[in-house]
């Protein structure tokens, strides 16, 4: 879009001549154009100023499919959208289960591949056409103050002609390209800014007179104090939301320096700052839980005699707080799946927190299953979440259902080596051997490196009694994890009982 843009901006230039007075002004968009030329063919190798990695975007043909999909699912997105900055929910909802065969299929985007996708997804068909018409209007009153312009500057003798009138042609290129980049890229806030400067600049250079409308309040004195009022009353208004900005910008700071932290309390420390701060941010809670299970983790770790369990306690009524919510002292604390029910991520981290602490705490498995159930209707072709409800089923012992779960995983990404494994699981403990080993031998197909599958399918050969096959399958395990005792121990078990 650059090359073409400025391309076809020297072509205007030259053709209208609008730097004869100082040609060489042209060097520069001469000099953008080949640089952008340059890495649009040259794949430069990989230094310490471009190491970074490669961007992860949606692609456009995933985009609109998403896009069309929640601005038709009811008469609200029709008209509205699913509201501003909520692609993610839709991401989750409308991605195709075609999305999981792609390399960024772990990944949830939180915004669309490009801007005019996401329009349509979030403001719905009526801000997507409002939007198309400020840019066809402002497209059409430029044509028409161009013709008029152009007509008035044929009057004018050449010796008197000068370059100006030819400025707003060079801004609506400027603009033009930027809408074509909405096409392909999604709105960040400095292509935003520039799109409503250019449209700015371009109404200025229009260079129109407009009459000046003038009101006199002479004979109403009163209005003074009036006009004064409402002066304060902003000048607060603005201070307040300054206020109020300010606190957010820190929290966010405060969160991002809880990320970089390494020690465990002093992460725990600042992520409540943040909270403090801001507590509609239910990332900052989010996270939070999690730092507090894995506390309660470590601590479980020790022994017995060394473990502190009320801290234990503490820690873990802590983690299901900040994502369910509940009462902290004498104030209640509004956890991370009330402040955003519709977020995946938010149910997610609630039913692993469950599932971490079956152990200590009866009756959670329960409360960590209907957690997955709620993620799976809002990210329903997400087979990771298919994998975690389907290992709770079956510690439930609800094996049909589990069964399901696995089934369905592995028909949203049928290479997924999990989901074959863990259904091989199943087959196995119904007794179900030769389809077992049916799964296990795909899920090794797939990733021969995997340990659970070559571990299981040994055991499965030895309960069909194939006791060379298992001893195979067993030694395949030994070489990518030596010195494993339990291995060791299986093969001189089935050795010992020929």
């Amino acid at each position: 879009i650059l090359t073409m843009a400025l391309t076809l901006f020297l072509i205007f230039a030259l053709l209208k001549r609008i730097f004869r007075e100082n040609v060489s002004k042209l060097l520069f968009p001469i000099i953008l154009i080949i640089i952008a030329i340059t890495f649009i063919a040259i794949d430069l190798p990989k230094t310490s100023f471009n190491a970074l990695s490669q961007e992860r975007a949606l692609g456009q043909e995933a985009s609109w499919q998403i896009s069309l999909k929640a601005a038709t699912d009811s008469p609200k997105n029709i008209f509205l959208g699913s509201g501003i900055g909520t692609f993610f929910y839709d991401f989750s909802k409308f991605k195709s289960a075609e999305f999981n065969q792609t390399d960024t299929w772990q990944l949830r985007f939180d915004r669309s591949g490009n801007n005019f996708a996401e329009l349509l997804a979030t403001r719905g068909f009526l801000g997507f056409l409002a939007y198309l018409t400020l840019i066809g209007m402002f497209l059409i009153a430029s044509w028409i103050i161009l013709r008029v312009k152009n007509s008035n500057s044929a009057k004018i003798p050449a010796d008197k002609k000068n370059s100006k009138p030819n400025s707003h042609l060079v801004l609506i290129i400027t603009f033009l390209a930027l809408v074509i980049g909405q096409f392909v890229y999604y709105q960040n806030a400095i292509l935003a800014f520039m799109f409503w400067l250019v449209l700015g600049l371009s109404l200025v250079s229009w260079q129109r007179d407009f009459e000046q409308l003038k009101y006199s309040f002479k004979g109403v004195p009163e209005a003074g104090l009036i006009f004064n009022v409402l002066l304060i009353i902003i000048i607060l208004g603005f201070l307040g939301a300054y206020f109020f900005v300010g606190k957010f910008y820190l929290a966010d700071l405060t969160y991002a320096k809880a990320l970089q932290s390494t020690e465990k309390i002093e992460q725990i420390t600042n992520l409540e700052k943040a909270i403090d701060l801001n507590p509609h941010q239910p990332q900052y809670k989010i996270i939070l839980s999690q730092a507090y299970l894995n506390k309660s983790l470590i601590e479980l770790q020790k022994p017995a005699t060394e473990r502190k369990e009320t801290d234990l306690a503490l820690d873990i009524q802590r983690a299901i707080i900040y994502a369910k919510g509940g009462q902290i002292g004498e104030n209640y604390m509004k956890g991370a799946v009330e402040l955003a029910p519709n977020r995946v991520f938010a149910w997610e981290n609630l039913g692993t927190i469950y599932r971490e602490i079956r152990p200590m705490a009866e009756g959670v498995l329960e409360w960590g299953i209907k957690s997955f159930e709620k993620a799976t209707d809002l990210d329903p072709n997400n087979p990771i979440l298919c994998i975690e409800l389907g290992k709770l089923l079956v510690a439930q012992n609800e094996i049909e259902k589990a069964e399901t779960q696995f089934e369905k995983a592995i028909e949203l990404k049928p290479d997924y080596t999990d989901a074959i494994f863990r259904l091989g699981l199943v087959y196995f403990n119904k007794g179900e051997t030769d389809q077992a080993i049916e799964q296990f031998k795909k899920a090794v197909a797939i990733s021969p490196f995997h340990s659970n599958s070559l571990y299981s399918l040994g055991v499965a050969y030895n309960a069909k009694g194939e006791m060379d096959l298992a001893i195979a399958e067993f030694e395949k395990v030994l070489e990518l994890n030596p010195g494993n005792q339990d291995v060791i121990q299986k093969i001189e078990e089935i050795r010992a009982g020929y």
